[in-house]
């Protein structure tokens, strides 16, 4: 599915910019799965704090390093 991210990051980018959340903005997003939205979002210098399952820390700093994006990761479960 990372071939279809930077087109599903510029919907989500333009759904964030109509709620007034732009470039330098923070957003929390729970349930992120692999990242790749998260990924894409910190590229454009949207400043994400993430909640991940902990299998998938490792994959997704790799991905991460990889695509030269800067993203918190905090291991957790969203129902606490």
């Amino acid at each position: 599915m990372w071939k279809f991210s930077s087109k599903e990051v510029e919907l989500i980018e333009k759904i964030l910019e109509s709620h007034g959340i732009s470039k330098g903005s923070s957003i929390l997003e729970l349930g992120c799965g692999n990242g790749r939205i998260s990924i894409g979002l910190a590229k454009k210098a949207i400043e994400l704090l993430v909640q991940i399952y902990h299998l998938n820390l490792l994959r997704m700093r790799r991905e991460e390093q990889k695509r030269k994006a800067n993203v918190e990761f905090i291991v957790g479960d969203v129902r606490t």
